[in-house]
């Protein structure tokens, strides 16, 4: 006895929902692949969606010069949060600048 088997192909697109940094903004991509722009300071990185994919978090670093050599060099490092719908404020949850002590 022969078996034959036929599969289908039938094109699909999974996308899974996912944040980015695109210049050094938060992206978000939706399940239809469609990108939505969540920040537009241009100092963000290292953004991660939240497990339940409704908060994004995220770090923004502040720049400034010191002041005895007036080199640039981060002064503030900030965590901060957006949801992914663009539907609240985009807001700082932590700060710590470069003089405190370490926590």
């Amino acid at each position: 006895m022969r078996v034959l088997c036929l599969f289908a192909c039938v094109p699909v697109a999974l996308i899974a929902q996912h944040a980015e940094i695109r210049g050094k903004n938060v992206v978000f991509v939706d399940v239809a692949g469609i990108e939505h722009q969540l920040t537009q300071s241009g100092r963000d990185a290292d953004a991660s969606l939240s497990p339940d994919q409704n908060t994004i978090v995220f770090a923004r670093q502040v720049w400034g010069e010191t002041a005895d050599t007036h080199v640039p060099q981060v002064t503030e490092s900030e965590i901060w949060m957006v949801s992914t719908d663009g539907t609240s404020e985009v807001r700082r949850v932590f700060s710590w600048t470069s003089g405190d002590a370490d926590r």
